[in-house]
């Protein structure tokens, strides 16, 4: 929908009408009216010359108004003698004459009037533009992609080869009794390509594709979002067969309560529900919305006719799917011969399809940016360093010798523990960056979805490892410092699940403790004995191998950075 900038220039608006519109109706109320005083108070003020104004009504009505040397107003009884005008001016007070009727007493209320007609047509008519007029049609997107366009996800691209055949042959299906899905719902985490799938089916069935976001369905008024759904869905009509992509749904399909019964969301989503309720499998209309926690939609959107087929989109799982994003992004791109592009697949281990062209855009700027004809590996671990410290290398030259021993120490020991977990540690640094952080470990886990208790309590180690190494390096607890807070964060929620959410304790056996509402007091008795334990086994595996420990916090502190290789090399003369 084509309506974001109308919906700008209206709130844009309507924000600076409003206090004006206020501050014009306060003022009329603020404005002091006329003090009323006698005719001979007003003589004895025009004797003591405080007088300055008489406004007088020629139509001899009965009060006039008068102004004294302080700009107040006053009125009092118009005298009954033709000669008041020449004792003012005689006076030497300034008279002026109005013409009443009734148009001149009529004049401030139109002129009131006129001012909230004014204002009321000039909101109706940017309403008009913000919801979507007849002369603003909804129309398709026109842009084309096809599943080549789509690197990964071939479980999931198989599953779609049915909906594409269904939008191309639906008669096909139609013979056979069978009716097409009304509703599919593409969910997981942001990145992982559910707008460019669903544009991918809609190019493969060459139909029209309509794509919205559930943001644009969200107004200031309640009943324009209603409104705007039963457009498109009228359009889509008109240009069946057709996919309706639906982005964020959960901004307008969240789960309803109380508080919103009468909210713009319920009647948004009422008209949504209504609009699916209302047409059949045979109008070859396919609903895609795309979402990242399924379980925040309300639970109507979910039921059998509606958005009944879920399909999850996941991050690439293997080094090979992430290689196929990774030369789909790479077409138009040069690499230098120390590049290796299948070492980077195995990097970007949990990341996602974006996240990886992200990588290899910001690569090939900072190439150009240093005058390079190739991007090289530099360009690479620098692109990957700014995109898992969400900042830029710092380079600090007042950065003391105990602060870089500090760092090295720290940043050695979770290399350390992450090594004897049998991860592979593919870069240690100490160079700080803008976001904050002093050093980083690029550790690529050895897989992503189920763990065992030991892995997780192999994570949990390697977490406290910077902490215990600083703690080695000092011998005084209290000179420790706040560089794990981020270490510690991690390896509290991890410990939080085993217990309460993973069932991977003694104590409690396989319950799920959030389900039943359990007191954090006693979670807590558990977790406290859970960290201390882990604490001292990390210290003692840094003791045991304290030689390899400090061979990487020489190099660290020689070089700044530690390669995955040489990391290998030292890993494997301290262990053989």
């Amino acid at each position: 929908m084509k309506n974001n900038h109308h919906k700008k220039r209206a709130t844009t608006f309507l924000l600076l009408l409003l206090p004006l519109l206020l501050i014009y109706i306060v003022s009329g109320f603020l404005t002091p009216s006329p003090k009323e005083v006698t005719y001979t108070e007003f003589w004895q003020m025009v004797e003591e010359e405080k007088v300055e104004t008489v406004y007088i009504n020629l139509d001899k009505g009965a009060k006039f108004t008068f102004e004294d040397v302080d700009k107040k107003m006053y009125k009092t009884d118009a005298p009954r003698y033709d000669d008041f005008k020449k004792d003012l001016l005689e006076a030497n007070v300034t008279v002026k004459e109005q013409e009443d009727g009734i148009f001149a007493s009529l004049l401030p209320l139109l002129w009131d009037i006129g001012i909230i007609v004014a204002m009321f047509v000039i909101m109706t008519r940017i309403m008009r533009g913000t919801s979507g007029s007849k002369n603003e049609p909804i129309l398709p997107d026109t842009t084309k992609q096809t599943f080549k366009d789509v690197a990964g996800l071939t479980q999931v691209k198989s599953d779609m080869v049915l909906l594409v055949d269904f939008l191309k042959n639906p008669t096909k299906y139609h013979a056979a009794g069978a009716k097409m899905p009304k509703g599919v719902i593409f969910y997981g985490p942001p990145g992982t390509g559910k707008t460019l799938l669903a544009r991918a089916i809609a190019g493969e069935a060459g139909v029209p594709f309509y794509s919205v976001s559930g943001s644009d369905f969200i107004e200031m008024f309640v009943g324009l979002g209603a409104k705007r759904v039963r457009e498109l869905f009228a359009s889509a009509r008109k240009n069946a067969p057709c996919i309706i992509f639906i982005d964020e749904l959960d901004a307008i399909g969240g789960r309803r309560d109380a508080a919103s019964q009468h909210s713009e969301q319920r009647q948004t989503i009422n008209a949504l529900l209504a609009e699916m309720d209302g047409f059949s499998g045979s109008e070859n209309i396919l609903v895609i919305a795309a979402t990242n926690r399924i379980e925040d939609l309300d639970t109507a959107l979910l039921r059998p006719g509606r958005f009944d087929k879920h399909i999850a989109i996941p991050l690439p799982e293997s080094a090979d799917e992430r290689m196929e994003v990774i030369k789909l992004y790479v077409k138009d791109k040069k690499f230098a011969e120390d590049v290796n592009l299948e070492a980077l697949a195995k990097e970007t281990i949990g990341f996602s399809p974006a996240d990886i062209q992200a990588i290899l855009n910001e690569a090939a700027l900072i190439s150009v940016q240093n005058n390079k004809q190739f991007i090289d590996r530099a360009c690479i671990d620098e692109a990957v360093f700014r995109k898992l410290l969400k900042g830029h290398a710092k380079n600090d030259s007042k950065r003391s010798t105990d602060d870089i021993k500090l760092v090295a120490w720290h940043e050695a020991g979770h290399a350390v523990l992450g090594k004897i977990a049998g991860m592979d540690v593919s870069k240690v640094t100490i160079i700080p960056s803008t976001s904050g952080a002093g050093g980083v470990n690029i550790i690529i886990p050895k897989k992503m979805g189920l763990y065992t208790i030991e892995e997780i309590k192999a994570q949990i180690r390697m977490a406290y490892a910077g902490r215990c190494a600083e703690y080695m390096l000092f011998g005084d607890k209290e000179r420790v410092t706040t560089g794990a807070h981020s270490d510690i964060k991690q390896a509290t929620r991890l410990i939080y699940d085993m217990i309460a959410q993973f069932g991977m304790t003694d104590e409690y056996g396989m319950l799920n403790l959030t389900d039943l509402a359990v007191d954090n007091d006693k979670i807590l008795d558990r977790a406290v004995a859970l960290a201390k334990q882990l604490e001292e086994e990390t210290l003692a595996i840094l003791r045991e191998h304290s030689d390899m420990h400090q061979a990487i916090v020489n190099v660290l502190i020689e070089r700044e950075t530690i390669s995955g290789e040489e990391l290998t090399e030292i890993y494997n003369q301290y262990t053989a």
